[in-house]
């Protein structure tokens, strides 16, 4: 395959480029552009086309797509550009790291450019995928004796706790605040059930536009996760969790709905057995009532390509 420069030369001035692209999900409407409203994809086709004003305005393609509120470490997209000046001559193509550093002068605080990386045209953020990652992040009392002394916290429908007293002001929109410990040995149990190759009909949106509820998911890992760097001021009566899911492909709030079984699991309001059932409904129809939907202030995306074609060559 021919290089990004030397397809340049042979006549096509638009060079792809693979961004990694950090945000916080509750200032957004999501990653997909729409009518309207402020998505993370119209952020950076914006910032984009400040930087190429004489030219055709650049389109921005995600590897995946996350909602209103969902957090992203690298969500990976490739775009391309070409520089050309008010007469339509070439300039010189974007390095990396002046891509990188230009597009952060535009995209603001709540959105970040992580790297840019020249890549070959045949490079496609969605397609050359080959696994995504995503975190659950949840915290709750370490033990019973501490949830009883959060007792008289008021507790939103969700059996989440509102934002009172020991809730972090750091964590309150990143993570998923329990007034109950879990317990992570029967989480885990119930994890290892979900891990493989299944329909997963039961852990949809009703309205998931996927043809297939078919999903290899290759890690569902239920961590302790580490203390914050703030480790000396961190809460100690709370403990924190982090869901890892990784696959190939997502179903439309797969991972919520995964992520609030588990919790429920933890909880003690849902059994193993009950789990093996979930997995064995082929109805999409009947997910509300099977699984639970767990709230979006959890939920922090990263997608990782492994394994692409995204070198420069």
């Amino acid at each position: 395959m021919a290089s990004a420069q030397s397809t340049v030369e042979s006549g096509c001035c638009r060079i792809r480029y693979l961004l990694l692209i950090e945000y916080v999900g509750t200032a957004f409407h999501g990653s997909q552009r729409q009518p309207g409203k402020r998505t993370v994809q119209e952020l950076v086709e914006d910032a984009a086309a400040k930087l190429t004003p004489h030219s055709v305005p650049p389109t921005v393609v995600f590897a995946g797509r996350t909602d209103a509120g969902v957090h992203s470490i690298a969500n990976a997209a490739h775009v391309d550009l070409e520089r050309l000046d008010k007469h339509g001559n070439r300039l010189p193509a974007f390095s990396e790291g002046e891509l990188m550093n230009a597009l952060n002068n535009f995209v603001g605080e709540r959105c970040g450019i992580v790297s840019a990386r020249r890549v070959h045209k045949g490079f496609h953020a969605r397609h050359s995928a080959r696994v995504r990652t995503y975190v659950y992040q949840i915290r709750c009392p370490k033990s019973p004796r501490e949830a009883r002394a959060q007792a008289l916290l008021r507790v939103d429908c969700c059996g989440s706790l509102m934002r009172r007293g020991w809730v972090s002001a750091h964590d309150a929109h990143r993570s998923l605040w329990l007034a109950e410990p879990l317990d992570l040995n029967a989480m885990r149990d119930a994890a290892a059930l979900l891990v493989g190759k299944h329909d997963f009909s039961a852990f949809r949106a009703v309205r998931c536009g996927a043809k297939s509820p078919v999903r290899d998911l290759l890690e569902l890992a239920v961590v302790e996760d580490s203390p914050s760097t703030l480790a000396e001021f961190d809460l100690e009566c709370t403990r924190r969790v982090a869901l890892r899911l990784r696959a190939r492909s997502f179903l439309h709030h797969q991972v919520r709905y995964i992520a609030a079984t588990l919790v429920e699991v933890g909880l003690g309001k849902r059994s193993l057995q009950q789990v093996r059932d979930m997995l064995r409904s082929a109805d999409s129809r009947q997910s509300p009532p099977c699984a639970p939907f767990a709230p979006l202030r959890g939920s922090c995306s990263s997608l990782l390509l492994v394994g692409v074609a995204s070198k420069r060559r």
